[in-house]
This record gives structure tokens, sequence and C-alpha cells, in this order.
């Protein structure tokens, strides 16, 4: 829950519709879950009106790939978010495989030492080394959602 009059209008995410409802002013926000708009947004699994995971997804070619956090792949050299070419090739494969799979297409791909990336079209998904991912329109500087390897997760 966000800070200083936080609204469902300005990036700041509740566990529930409710929470959201009962702190904002309804007549300037809408607060109504299922109402995506973009081809990124967060997935929650919700158990009891709690958020227990978010996953960023991307919506394409009539299909849906989501990833979760810490999805950087440690090949053994190093610890925890070892950031290396080879963490960042094998990432790049996995999220490419991924990718394709679910999305029925074939992807542009590219890693480097701390960030693995694939794209379609005018939109991408990322995956860092920090565990953090997003998925953006990256071709217009548009917008992104992004999932912190601690689970927080914003769009913008």
């Amino acid at each position: 829950i966000g800070q200083d009059n936080p609204t469902c209008g300005n990036n700041w995410y509740y566990p529930t519709e409710q929470a959201c409802l009962d702190d904002v002013d309804t007549s300037e926000y809408t607060c109504t879950p299922g109402t995506i708009t973009k081809p990124y947004y967060l997935k929650h699994e919700v158990e009891d009106n709690t958020i227990e995971s978010t996953e960023v997804c991307l919506y394409y070619n009539n299909n849906e790939f989501c990833l979760g956090p810490n999805y950087w792949v440690e090949t053994g050299n190093g610890g925890a978010n070892h950031q290396s070419a080879e963490n960042g090739v094998a990432t790049e494969n996995k999220l490419q495989t991924a990718m394709e799979t679910a999305l029925g297409t074939q992807a542009n791909c590219n890693s480097f030492e701390s960030r693995a990336y694939c794209y379609f079209g005018d939109f991408s998904c990322f995956a860092f080394a920090n565990g953090s991912v997003d998925c953006n329109d990256y071709k217009n500087a548009g917008g992104y959602c992004e999932v912190d390897g601690d689970g927080t997760s914003l769009c913008e």
C-alpha cells in the first residue's frame, strides 16, 4: 500500500478491491478489477483476499506469457544474482524458450551480464540479475509493469 494519499490511479496497489475502495475518492478513480487495457500487466495469486504472489505478464499474439521474480538463471559460477555473461545467456535461453512456447511466435532476444530480454513487435520482457522482471512497451518508450525480487510490484 502506498503512502501520502494513495490511489488506484497513481501507481499504488492494494491487496483487495475493497482495500482500494476504502482508501480512494471513488468519484474520481476506479478500483474495478479485470479492466486490463495494455498488453503488459500484473497478475496476482490471491488467497483469502491477500496477494500471495505476483507475476508480470505480456499478452501478445492472442496468448499470455507471465514470469515471476527471481527468474534469473544461476549457472553455478557465483552466488545468488551473480552477474556474468554466462548467466545472462542461460537466462536469455530460458526466457526465449518460454516466451516462444507461450506466445506461439519467434522472439528476438539478447543478454548482458545483468539482464536478459526478448521482444515481440513493440513489446518486451526482461529478467534481471537482481531478481526483478518486467514487461514493457520498449519501442514507443511507453510504460511498463515490474515485479522486484522481493515481490513488490508496480505499473507505469
